[in-house]
């Protein structure tokens, strides 16, 4: 009795974290699916040539890779609860650091960008992340409207 019971946990253990695996890799496989749209949607929005499209994405990738750093750290003051009115101050002061870290780094990669595409095609790059993101958005809406019915 007692092995069927340790039989049946262990079965009912790995199903689930068979489950819980196919979740994740079904995540990623989204992320890399819509990482390669974007990546076709913005060359072809901002009609980069091969010889471009080899200098601009490694910049891109990297400056993206900073980027979402330093959003991390903003969405990381956004989930704090009740603080104290010091601790408040300390996070303003924090933000505005951070801001201006952005900042910096806009101006740093501007000029790597201006290497790799012209002025042009960069003052262009992004609205035409907004307009990727809002049709990403929308197509996600269409999907669960659809699921759901």
């Amino acid at each position: 009795m007692i092995k069927q019971l340790f039989l049946l946990v262990l079965f009912t253990a790995l199903l689930s974290n068979i489950g819980l695996s196919q979740g994740h890799r079904d995540k990623s496989d989204n992320y890399e699916r819509i990482r390669a749209q974007k990546i076709a949607y913005i060359t072809d929005a901002l009609e980069l040539t091969p010889s471009e499209s080899e200098k601009f994405w490694p910049v891109y990738n990297e400056f993206k890779e900073q980027y979402y750093a330093l959003h991390k750290e903003r969405h990381a003051i956004d989930e704090i609860g009740d603080i104290s009115e010091s601790e408040a101050k300390a996070l303003l002061t924090k933000s505005i650091v951070r801001d201006r870290k952005e900042i910096e780094l806009r101006e740093t990669y501007n000029a790597k960008f201006l290497e790799a595409i012209p002025a042009n095609k960069l003052v262009k790059l992004r609205g035409i992340e907004r307009k990727f993101k809002k049709e990403i958005l929308s197509s996600f809406k269409n999907k669960y409207r659809s699921k759901k019915s």
